[in-house]
């Protein structure tokens, strides 16, 4: 199975060389970051596909690109379980935490209740939020801040064609 990052920046643009969406949870936040690595030449044409997959998310997804998230999901978190480390260090953060171990039947069957109306949801909220713009190497071809946080805010692309015109 492959992920939305892989399937739709990957494979349709040759010079995406990794495309990786990452949730880090903390109990009092969040962070959510896109990452990608490209040559110095396409840096703002990679950040236009990340901005874009994030804008398309405010619609939702299919039910078929849904159902494979969930299984996709469901199975990562069983087969890290099954490596001793992984499971201790899940248990402790767990207890940590929110003071209770959950059993991953638990964790599956809230997976499996993700709704469309969540992704909406929680793309909205992202959406609200202020983002950060890192980037490393050859950056004279990258799009400023602001242009990025007008694209998010407005909900619009334009904002980050305005420096290549």
């Amino acid at each position: 199975m492959y992920a939305r990052m892989y399937t739709e920046l990957m494979n349709r643009h040759h010079y995406i060389y990794s495309a990786i969406a990452h949730n880090h949870s903390y109990s009092d936040s969040g962070v959510f970051t896109l990452t990608a690595s490209t040559p110095p030449k396409h840096i703002n044409d990679a950040l236009i596909l990340l901005v874009q997959q994030i804008l398309q998310l405010q619609h939702g997804v299919e039910q078929s690109e849904l159902a494979r998230a969930r299984t996709q999901l469901r199975s990562h978190l069983m087969m890290n379980l099954e490596v001793r480390p992984v499971l201790f260090e899940d248990m402790v953060r767990q207890v940590l935490g929110h003071g209770v171990r959950k059993q991953p039947e638990e964790y599956a069957e809230r997976i499996e209740k993700v709704s469309n109306a969540d992704i909406v949801r929680v793309t909205e909220r992202l959406l609200a939020s202020k983002p950060s713009l890192v980037g490393y190497g050859d950056l004279t071809k990258l799009g400023d801040y602001i242009s990025l946080d007008q694209a998010l805010a407005k909900r619009d692309l334009k904002y980050l064609f305005k420096r290549l015109l």
